[in-house]
């Protein structure tokens, strides 16, 4: 075939090859991407053929062949026309330019929208010839429309970020990633997919400007590339990934394949490394095929940062940081695992003679240590004064406008107030207030679905249909497809309201898009077929089995096909087809939905849920967890469970589970588990027990847990804080390093009136003989001399004498400073106890009962 001069020959005979590997499973679709590919010109053929290709399976099912043309279109317009991506290499320009998805978000026409909002800025500050300059001036943009808010797990779509102003990092990340693909600088999402050194993980983006890759925190904006307020984090990572979903890459180290995605290991531009090798033999020879996941604890469950396959040598190797981590060997149901501490250990040779298909008992706990690498300055980045007051205009000016566009939303009270207007009362009228606030810039369609109500009952069965939504679904919700599921929806019978409104009647059922299915899957079936699904809803999951196939080497795991456009391709993922279960019966008036603890697919019988797919209709057990000291449990804090299933332990999700009289009730199918508590230290590391138990008939039906023993010296840090400054009272510059010099200090940013500042300032009244006794400087920082009309903090200053008293404005070093010492730097008081100099041992935020104690000891161990 001819091909475009824009394009390789090896593009275009892998794109074809890409193509003719994926037609096997278009199902439906077939016909209507071969008819649409006659009408494309070969640039757009090779493009599409490249997409189609390599795409997940679940988007071929879900969207039309035209939404992806638009971004190819988009990407030949941008290669044509704009400078720098006429030179971008071409597996670059494929992946990071022309891909349309970038994580697990909901794909829609955008990158045309995104150009013709972030090229003006550019010709306007005149960024349109240096890519570097031009992605520092459009994460000013970025920021300007969103910032950084916790949400749920699914991942919301850039135009819902841009119309709703927040994000997860994660959902920046894309959005960030959208809006500087859109004009044609390569972009990626950088992903640590658990630190070790907390309970998190975190997003961020990489630009490729002018022959190599950059970093930037998405929607935080700086004066220079390759900083952020993640640098000294990114220090202690263990491993660091990007995703592509093809294989046509070159110059990347492929760490694994997840279905159609490549996973790339980064971490060489961030923290120390080295090559960590694990060889697996059996009787002096080596084994091949076996999995070894090196994991991570974190959130108090080991899980797996990559995953390898040992080779005919039984050998495999991957690019890690210098830390502990746990590698679980698993070949045909016989699993071994090992703790290995790859500062001392570069290599490691496990026996896998030593494998086992079940696990030893162990009701008293295992103690050990997991210890985080060290962080390391050496890849920080420090901005001249003249940068950092740039900067901070700069930053205040977006601020302004992100508030701004933030001003147009819902506040609580005229959500309230908009709520009665409807003539909502009680119950209900809260519902629709919290659906309006929650909303933000997609409240219209939350206003124009309650006003759609024909009577002021169905209006509060609306408010009720609302309030079972999850937040996120409020950001993005189309009134359109709520209508019709309301219109379709079986009566709720003799149904609790309970059971029938997130069970029956909400279109909810995992992460999946919202999408009007009630009205396709009520016109799939056969009127017999209806009638044997409702009275046995196990044959719709037979006929599921039966009539969808599935590839998982040609999926992204956690996309879903949603149930219609499964039906129609007829491949998806197991998830989807359990999406498409629950739909099914929902659409027939059975309640179903996925357990929220162990996503099994379920439907609602004589008065409980009963699982459908045979792996998991194993009776349980009662099981009970007694606490055995007075720790206050917090599932996915210091405590989770695994279950052990052919060689691998799956974590459960038991998060709404709540303690009661120091005990916590399950039920647990039969079969073995792992229990680990864990005690994070400031300094990263974690205090560990595993306990290992079996749940049987003639099994113990309850365990006794604890948290380790910890000391003051193992919660001690020793982190270089970078030089900063403070003001006097007469405004003139006091250097940190100048102030802290010669002894010990606790330094306190206070936030006077607030509760938390309160209360430690109360401990240190009540301590303030101790404190005056210390060798050591107490420094208050606080923002203005209005501070000190506070009543506590005058109290404060009266009995404790010597205390130094500077002034900061709060901006850049509590952020800094917060995130230097591993703590929240949104929540005050911060208090940093330092060496002489500005050397951190410890820091805190917010306030902890008996933190005034604690500094006492810390500075007397």
């Amino acid at each position: 075939m001819s091909c475009d001069l824009h394009f390789s020959q090896t593009l275009c005979e892998k794109a074809e090859q890409y193509f003719e590997a994926a037609r096997p499973f278009f199902g439906g679709r077939e016909k209507e991407i071969m008819e649409n590919l006659e009408h494309c010109n070969e640039a757009q053929k090779i493009c599409m053929k490249y997409l189609y290709g390599t795409m997940p399976i679940s988007d071929i099912a879900n969207y039309d062949f035209s939404l992806f043309l638009t971004y190819v279109d988009h990407a030949l317009f941008l290669r044509k026309n704009t400078p720098w991506c006429q030179t971008i290499p071409e597996d670059i320009f494929l992946n990071h330019v022309l891909y349309y998805r970038v994580n697990t978000e909901d794909i829609t026409d955008c990158r045309r929208a995104f150009y013709d909002l972030c090229w003006p800025r550019l010709v306007q500050a005149n960024k349109t010839t240096s890519m570097k300059e031009a992605a520092l001036e459009l994460n000013y943009w970025c920021f300007e429309n969103a910032t950084y808010r916790q949400t749920d797990d699914r991942t919301a779509n850039p135009l819902t970020v841009l119309r709703c102003a927040y994000g997860r990092c994660g959902e920046e990340s894309t959005f960030a990633t959208t809006a500087f693909r859109s004009v044609g600088i390569p972009t990626r999402q950088i992903y640590t997919p658990r630190w070790p050194h907390c309970d998190d993980n975190h997003a961020w983006i990489e630009v490729w400007c002018d022959g190599d890759w950059h970093y930037l925190g998405a929607c935080e904006p700086e004066e220079v590339l390759d900083k952020g307020w993640f640098t000294a984090a990114a220090s202690r990572a263990m491993i660091i990934h990007s995703r592509m979903f093809s294989d046509y890459v070159e110059g990347e180290e492929i760490v694994t394949h997840e279905g159609l995605t490549t996973i790339c290991n980064e971490l060489f531009r961030y923290a120390d490394k080295q090559t960590f090798s694990i060889k697996v033999t059996e009787n002096g020879k080596p084994v091949q095929g076996v999995t070894l996941r090196i994991e991570l604890l974190n959130y108090s469950e080991f899980f797996p940062i990559s995953t390898l396959i040992s080779d005919e040598n039984g050998e495999a190797s991957i690019t890690l940081g210098l830390g502990d981590l746990h590698i679980h060997a698993v070949k045909d149901g016989k699993f071994m695992t090992r703790l290995v501490d790859s500062r001392n250990e570069s290599s490691v040779t496990l026996d896998f003679a030593d494998a086992c298909s079940c696990q030893t008992e162990n009701l008293t706990g295992e103690e050990y240590d997991v210890v985080p690498p060290k962080d390391n300055m050496k890849f920080a980045v420090r901005l001249t004064d003249e940068q950092k007051e740039t900067q901070q205009k700069k930053f205040d000016a977006a601020a302004s406008l992100l508030h701004e566009k933030e001003a147009h939303f819902y506040t609580e009270e005229s959500a309230d107030k908009a709520a009665k207007e409807l003539g909502l009362c009680g119950e209900a009228a809260k519902f629709a207030a919290k659906a309006l606030f929650d909303a933000k810039g997609n409240s219209d369609e939350i206003m124009t679905f309650l006003k759609a109500a024909s009577s002021a009952e169905n209006m509060v069965l609306r408010a009720k249909l609302l309030n079972v939504l999850t937040v996120k679904d409020k950001t993005d919700l189309c009134a359109e497809v709520l209508e019709k599921h309301l219109a379709n929806a079986a009566e709720p019978k003799d149904l609790a309201d309970e059971i029938y409104i997130p069970y029956l009647l909400s279109p909810r059922v995992a992460t999946e898009k919202l999408t009007d299915w009630r009205t396709a899957l009520s016109e799939q079936f056969t009127e017999e077929q209806k009638s044997d699904f409702r009275a046995n809803p196990e044959t719709a999951w037979n006929w599921i089995l039966e009539n969808i196939s599935s590839n998982d080497e040609r999926e992204y795991g956690s996309l879903i096909a949603v149930p219609a456009s499964l039906l129609k391709v007829g491949f998806g993922s197991h998830l989807s087809k359990k999406v498409l279960f629950v739909a099914i019966c929902r659409t027939l008036g059975v309640a179903a939905r996925l357990n929220p603890e162990t996503k099994a697919a379920q439907y609602y019988c004589n008065g409980s849920f009963h699982n459908v797919e045979k792996d998991s209709k194993a009776q349980t057990l009662p099981f009970t967890i007694v606490s055995g000291d007075d720790t206050k449990w917090v599932y996915f804090q210091n405590w989770s469970v695994a279950l052990l299933r052919d060689g691998i332990y799956h974590t459960l999700d038991l998060s709404q589970r709540e303690w009661k009289d120091g005990k916590v009730q399950l039920d647990l199918a039969p079969g073995a588990y792992r229990l680990l508590t864990a005690k994070r230290m400031p300094n990263g590391s974690l205090f560990t027990k595993e306990y290992r138990f079996t749940v049987a008939e003639n099994a113990a039906d309850s365990l006794t847990i604890r948290l380790r023993d910890t000391k003051i010296s193992d919660m001690l840090e020793n982190m270089d804080i970078l030089p900063f400054s403070l003001k006097d009272k007469d405004g003139n510059k006091v250097a940190a390093e100048k102030l802290t010099e010669g002894k010990a200090n606790i330094l306190f940013w206070l936030e006077e009136g607030k509760e938390p500042t309160e209360h430690i300032l109360n401990e240190l009244i009540e301590h303030h003989k101790r404190y005056n006794a210390l060798d050591a400087q107490l420094v208050f920082i606080i923002r203005n001399d209005d501070a000190k009309k506070n009543h506590t903090l005058a109290k404060a200053l009266e009995l404790l004498p010597n205390v130094t008293i500077c002034y900061d404005d709060f901006r850049e070093n509590v952020s800094s400073i917060a995130r230097r010492m591993y703590v929240d730097p949104d929540k005050l008081p911060l208090i940093v106890v330092t060496k002489p100099g500005l050397n951190g041992i410890f820091a805190t935020s917010g306030y902890n009962v008996g933190m005034g104690d604690l500094l006492i000891k810390i500075l007397a161990d």
